[in-house]
């Protein structure tokens, strides 16, 4: 008798690792998945580097430990140079470092995933996902963010709000009363600022003129979005374009007197790029943060908690690919992950001839 109880106590305990287990795999994910996350919870600690503010990702990880328990996130919210710079260092001298990176420095980003730092993993999730944010199953795409027109609605009359690229340059020469000295956009002399601009002077065909036009205005460069909304939510600019729209919202919600435009021309879309570092020290827990970032239910977080915008076309949020589709159609512009994006942005001579270009054209040459 004893030695049947101690046989079903047996069963039971195993039966009882096995639902466990079941429980952890979200559906459609393979059966083997399990093994992957035992070994991350014996692992128990992953190691974050982000540019996203930690108070924003703070409901994406605890979410996340709430699916797997047991594993400790040291998430270290860091701008997109240090980040780059870090990595590096770190690889360089043997220290530990980055199980996951998770920038909005596209371009230092993809330099760090084709340059070795990144290692390859086909998450499940890759099927849903837009076929330009994923490159050799190495680098994903995580996020959908518009760049905007942001504009002081107290100072600028209705229907003095440019909609598109050509109607900006426009008003800033034929409202200069209006206009003049009171724009503003990213400096491209700063990685995004030069990301931003190039890939406007490819989709613009009238990128050049119109940039002559907003040089004459006497148009202002700023080097972050941070400092370009404050400046606009206090009237000393009027409007800024290229600023982040995943930032605009909270800002909104403090100052009424700021909205802003999604360009119907077209409008740039940037993603924040996320791969599991090549040297990982918990490389099986860096894989479960990202298929939770890629999945539905951390895009929905990401949405909705984070204040970014869901890549995915199925989550069904205001900040959403989904979303901003039906309002803008084929105006949007992604900006593809890949090595066209450090042919495109990173190749020195491309550079320094297109801040070059930049500066003459700002002078009306």
């Amino acid at each position: 008798m004893r030695l049947l109880s101690t046989l079903l106590l047996g069963a039971s305990l195993l039966a009882g690792t096995a639902a466990t287990a079941a429980a952890d795999i979200p559906e459609g994910y393979p059966a083997d998945y399990s093994k992957m996350v035992e070994a991350a919870k014996a692992e128990k600690t992953l190691r974050v580097y982000s540019t996203t503010d930690a108070a924003s990702a703070q409901s994406l990880v605890n979410d996340f430990k709430s699916m797997y328990p047991g594993i400790e996130v040291e998430y270290s919210d860091i701008s997109s140079a240090e980040l780059y710079n870090r990595v590096i260092s770190e690889a360089a001298a043997g220290q530990a470092s980055a199980d996951v990176v998770w920038t909005s420095g596209m371009d230092t980003g993809m330099r760090l995933a084709a340059d070795g730092y990144a290692q390859a993993y086909a998450t499940p999730e890759k099927a849903m996902l837009p076929e330009w944010s994923d490159w050799k199953d190495t680098a994903y795409g995580t996020t959908f963010e518009p760049l905007v027109f942001l504009y002081n609605a107290r100072l600028i009359p209705e229907g003095s709000v440019p909609k598109t690229h050509a109607e900006l340059a426009r008003y800033a020469t034929e409202k200069s009363d209006l206009f003049g000295g009171k724009i503003a956009t990213y400096d491209p002399s700063r990685t995004l600022g030069l990301m931003l601009n190039v890939y406007d002077s490819q989709y613009d065909p009238d990128f050049w003129d119109n940039l002559k036009a907003l040089g004459k205005s006497g148009m202002k460069i700023e080097a972050s979005s941070g400092s370009m909304m404050e400046k606009v939510g206090s009237g000393e600019y009027l409007l800024a374009w290229n600023v982040i729209g995943s930032y605009v919202p909270p800002l909104m919600k403090r100052n009424p007197s700021v909205n802003m435009v999604t360009p119907s021309d077209y409008t740039l879309v940037m993603s924040r790029i996320a791969f599991v570092a090549k040297g990982a020290k918990s490389p099986n827990a860096a894989k479960l943060f990202l298929d939770y970032l890629l999945s539905k239910r951390g895009q929905t977080k990401i949405a909705t908690d984070a204040g970014l915008y869901s890549i995915r076309e199925d989550v069904d949020v205001e900040q959403s690919a989904g979303k901003l589709r039906a309002q803008l159609g084929d105006a949007l512009r992604p900006i593809p992950v890949g090595e066209k994006l450090l042919e495109d942005v990173m190749n020195e001579q491309s550079r320094v001839k297109f801040l070059r270009d930049f500066q003459n054209a700002l002078r009306g040459q």
